[in-house]
């Protein structure tokens, strides 16, 4: 039985947002005591560039810590394999319905958006977060990824420790205090369960908005390894959805109280859109803000206009040209059949995102590749590129 609350009540959620990472944030604390923490930053970025074994001249609490986020997962192997599946076979629409339906909705968050704000390399980089998730994406779905020493796990254990190092940093921050009070924890537990709904039920809402339907056992597989994922990452168990309908739930309310305008989700919408356009030239410049509001003009959800509120730029007839042809090839999928011109329509508008970043990514000297074994499975429009 989940240990997901039945009633997820505003005084549950409002404790939530006061607690953080009990276990990453104790290493943080040790290494600043001790002043190795500059050491232990420059070794986690090579290991998690390089997939290499954890060094063995790392601090203590550094390797306490990787031993003890080791796994295994707590998700039934069938259950991940179907995960890892559903991957492979709609790995480019679930990347371009991250980058265009995922992260706004994050931005969307006006509390929990501040965090990336602070961070201040996103508005100047936003790219830089589209190939981080996609590289983290694909490695923890790649087969043996979430294995021990696995590449998925490794980038998984990073990133909790990462989020414990900003945590303190924007406490610390004497030029700008941080508003624990309104804002409750940097990267706390509600903030935290809603981006894990970002990867796992707003990607399905999302499919399924491009009238791209799983199975019932894969949606709930693909569900279930992303909160084995959670908790990994430091979620509290009574966050981790595992059903469907509870993941509706607690999606929905932490929408209910979070989603709202703010400069700073306005601001980063704006960055990734150009970003989009700069770096993903084989679609037409109005696309990137096109299929934001394919998303986000009548969010799916909580049927609000999420995309004013972020302030989304027109982008022409781009912008219902996406919706006219979902709502066209729905309409008449009984004529045209499962998976046919609806299907190949995202399809291709998804493997060109894929392969623009690629490129991009490869012209700029950044890190971003798509595993062999699926590459070409995709039939990606561009060449292999290797980590």
């Amino acid at each position: 039985m989940s240990p997901l609350p039945h009633q997820l009540t505003d005084a549950f959620l409002d404790a939530k947002r006061r607690q953080g990472d009990p276990l990453a944030d104790g290493v943080v604390a040790e290494l600043i005591e001790s002043g190795e923490i500059d050491r232990v930053d420059r070794d986690l970025l090579s290991l998690l560039r390089n997939d290499q074994l954890v060094p063995a001249d790392l601090p203590a609490p550094v390797r306490e810590y990787f031993e003890q986020t080791e796994g295994p997962l707590a998700v039934d192997p069938e259950a991940l394999h179907r995960a890892q599946n559903v991957f492979a076979t709609y790995g480019p629409e679930i990347l371009m319905v991250l980058g265009f339906y995922s992260l706004p909705a994050a931005y969307a968050a006006h509390k929990g958006v501040q965090v990336l704000y602070r961070t201040a390399f996103l508005e100047k980089r936003p790219m830089r977060r589209v190939l981080e998730t996609s590289r983290m994406l694909a490695a923890v779905m790649s087969p043996d990824g979430l294995a021990a020493a696995g590449s998925g796990l490794r980038m998984i254990q990073k990133v909790r420790l990462m989020h414990a190092g900003i945590r303190h940093m924007i406490r610390t921050d004497q030029d700008r205090p941080w508003d624990h009070d309104v804002l409750g924890v940097p990267i706390n537990q509600e903030d935290q369960a809603g981006t894990l709904m970002t990867f796992s039920y707003l990607v399905l809402s999302g499919l399924e908005q491009l009238h791209l339907t799983l199975d019932p056992d894969d949606a709930t597989a693909y569900l279930l390894t992303w909160s084995a994922i959670g908790r990994l990452m430091g979620v509290d168990d009574d966050l981790n959805p595992e059903t469907m309908a509870e993941a509706a739930t607690l999606t929905m309310t932490i929408r209910r109280r979070q989603i709202a305008g703010s400069p700073e989700g306005v601001a980063l919408t704006h960055a990734l859109i150009d970003g989009y356009a700069e770096w993903c030239d084989r679609l037409p410049e109005s696309m990137p803000a096109a299929m934001v509001h394919f998303f986000l003009d009548d969010d799916a959800l909580m049927h609000q206009n999420v995309a004013a509120m972020l302030e989304v730029p027109p982008a022409r007839w781009f912008t219902v040209l996406p919706r006219l042809l979902a709502d066209f090839f729905g309409a008449f999928r009984f004529l045209l059949g499962r998976g046919s011109m609806q299907a190949r329509l995202a399809r291709w508008v998804s493997r060109h995102v894929v392969a623009g970043l690629m490129e991009a990514a490869d012209a700029r000297g950044a890190t971003f590749s798509i595993p062999d074994h699926v590459h070409d499975d995709w039939k990606l429009p561009v060449r292999r590129a290797r980590v």
